[in-house]
C-alpha cells in the first residue's frame, strides 16, 4: 500500500487523518496583517558568536554546522571561545555546540540573509539547550523562534505550548515574524496527539490565510506542510505553487511529497509523474524529496511495483537463488559490506527481526558488495548471520547495484508474498521497518 498523506509518515511523524477541526475556535478582533513574501536570497548570512560554560569561555568544545539534514561542517574557535563565518545563504541550516561533560546547544537557521549574533552557553550533561540570540534583525528574530520552536515545543503539543505560541501570534506587530509565530502554531496544532479541545481553528485559519506558499516561515518546520495537508489545511493548487515558487529544498521537497501521495492514494500516475518532474527540475532533492521520488511510477523500484527479478550465487550454502524460490514469502534484500559500519550495526536489527517473524515466512537476503568472498565468510565466521547470503564477482555486484540503486554501500528493500516492493531505502532501526514488514505479512 503506497503511504498517503492519512498515513503514517515514515521519516519523522505521523500525519493526522482529515477533520482535525478545533473543538474552540475563537474570533479574532481584525484581519492579520498579511506577510510579504520572503523567499531566500542569493546573498549571504554572517554568523558572530561565542561557546561558553558557566559564562566561562568553553575551550574544549566542539562546534558544526548542519543539524540533521545537511552535512557537519567544523568551525573553529578562537582563544576566547568565539568564531565567526560567512556563507551563502541556505549553505548553513544550524549550528551544535557540544563539549566533554555538558549537554548541547543546537541552534537552526532559516535560509534568510542577514548577520546574526548568538551566545551558545553549553547546559547540564544531558540537557539540550537553544542559542541565545543577541542581534535583532530579521534573520536574526526568526532564528530566535526556530530555536525555541526545535528545543521547547518541537512533538510536545500541550494546551500550555498553543497559549504561549498563541500569546506572541497576537502580540507581534511585524507581519513577516508573527507569520512565523503563525506557522509554529499550525505545525503543534496538526503534530499528533495536540489537544484538540485546546487548538484555536480560527487562528489555524488566518495563520494559513498570512502565509504565501513561498514564504521562508515553511522552513522553520516543512512536517508541517505534511501535517497541514492531512488535515485539510492546504489543498493541491497551494502545493504545487509551493513545489514550483519556494527555494527551500526541504520545503518544496515536502510539497512534492505530499502531492505525488495523495495522486498515487487517487491512482493519479499522469499527475505523480507531472509532480515528480517539477522536484527533479529544481535540482537535488531533500529528505523529503527523495521519498517523493520512491513513488514514481516509472520506476522499477516504487512502492507498488514489482521487484526487478534475480539469480544469485549463495554463499551460506552451494547453488542459486532467484527472486521466484522467494514468491509467497515477505523478505528484505538486503545490500552490505563488512567494512561498512552503518551496515554492521543493522545486523543486530535484522536479526531481531527475523527470530520475530521466521515462523511466518520472513526472510533475508543479503547481498554482500566486498572484492574478495573470503573477506565475508570471515565476517560471518565471527558474527552469526543465520539467513540467505550471496555473493557476487565486483563486475557483476556492480550491475546489481545499478538494477537495485544502491547509491551507498547498504541498501533494503521490504518485498511482499507477490514480489511487489512495500519499500526501499528505510533505515531497520527506523521503526517504520519493523511495521511494514508485519503489514506485509499479515497480508496473505
Amino acid at each position: 500500500m503506497p503511504p498517503t498523506v492519512a498515513l503514517q509518515v515514515s521519516l519523522y511523524c505521523a500525519v493526522l487523518a482529515s477533520g482535525c477541526s478545533a473543538a474552540k475556535p475563537t474570533t479574532t478582533t481584525s484581519p492579520p496583517p498579511v506577510a510579504e513574501p520572503i523567499t531566500v536570497s542569493s546573498t549571504d548570512v554572517q554568523v558572530h558568536g561565542c561557546v561558553r560554560i558557566d559564562g566561562a569561555p568553553a575551550l574544549q568544545a566542539s562546534l558544526e554546522t548542519g543539524l540533521t539534514m545537511a552535512k557537519a561542517e567544523p568551525i573553529p574557535l578562537d582563544a576566547t571561545g568565539c568564531f565567526s563565518f560567512t556563507r551563502p545563504v541556505g549553505a548553513v541550516r544550524g549550528l551544535e555546540a557540544t563539549a566533554p561533560g555538558r549537554g548541547r546547544v543546537v541552534q537552526a537557521l532559516l535560509p534568510i540573509a542577514g548577520m546574526i549574533e548568538l551566545e551558545l552557553s553549553l547546559p547540564p550533561a544531558g540537557a539540550t539547550a537553544a542559542a541565545e540570540i543577541r542581534s535583532q534583525d530579521l534573520a536574526s528574530r526568526l532564528a530566535d523562534i526556530t530555536g525555541w520552536y526545535m528545543t521547547t515545543l518541537r512533538g510536545q503539543p500541550s494546551s500550555a505550548h498553543l497559549e504561549m505560541v498563541a500569546a506572541r501570534h497576537s502580540a507581534e506587530a511585524d507581519p513577516n515574524v508573527r507569520a512565523t509565530y503563525g506557522l509554529v502554531y499550525i505545525a503543534l496544532a496538526r503534530t499528533p496527539g495536540a489537544p484538540v479541545e485546546a487548538i484555536d481553528a480560527a487562528r489555524v485559519r488566518e495563520a494559513l490565510a498570512a502565509l504565501d506558499p513561498t514564504h521562508i516561515a515553511w522552513s522553520v518546520e516543512m512536517e508541517a506542510i505534511v501535517l497541514a495537508a492531512g488535515a485539510g489545511d492546504v489543498d493541491p493548487t497551494y502545493l504545487e505553487r509551493m513545489l514550483a515558487g519556494h527555494r527551500d529544498p526541504q520545503v518544496y521537497g515536502a510539497a512534492a511529497y505530499v502531492l505525488a501521495s495523495t495522486r498515487t492514494a487517487a491512482n493519479d500516475l499522469i499527475g505523480v509523474s507531472a509532480a515528480l518532474a517539477s522536484l527533479r527540475a529544481r535540482g537535488e532533492p531533500s529528505v523529503f524529496g527523495r521519498l517523493a521520488l520512491t513513488l514514481d511510477p516509472g520506476d522499477l523500484l516504487a512502492q507498488g511495483q514489482p521487484l526487478p527479478p534475480f539469480v544469485l550465487h549463495r554463499s551460506d550454502r552451494p547453488g542459486q537463488l532467484g527472486s521466484a524460490d522467494l514468491r509467497g514469502k515477505v523478505f528484505v534484500l538486503h545490500f552490505w559490506a563488512t567494512w561498512c559500519q552503518p551496515c554492521l550495526t543493522q545486523i543486530p536489527l535484522l536479526a531481531a527481526l527475523r527470530d520475530r517473524h521466521a515462523a511466518e515466512g520472513f526472510e533475508i537476503v543479503s547481498i554482500a558488495t566486498d572484492e574478495a568472498a573470503q573477506t565475508v565468510a570471515d565476517y560471518r565466521r565471527d558474527h552469526p548471520m543465520p539467513w540467505i547470503h550471496a555473493w557476487e564477482p565486483p563486475a557483476v555486484a556492480e550491475a546489481l547495484r545499478q538494477t537495485y540503486q544502491v547509491k551507498d554501500s547498504s541498501k533494503t528493500i521490504i518485498v511482499d508474498r507477490q514480489g511487489i516492493v512495500v519499500a526501499e531505502d528505510l533505515a531497520p532501526k527506523d521503526p517504520e521497518f519493523a511495521a511494514k514488514v508485519a503489514a506485509a505479512l499479515a497480508r496473505r
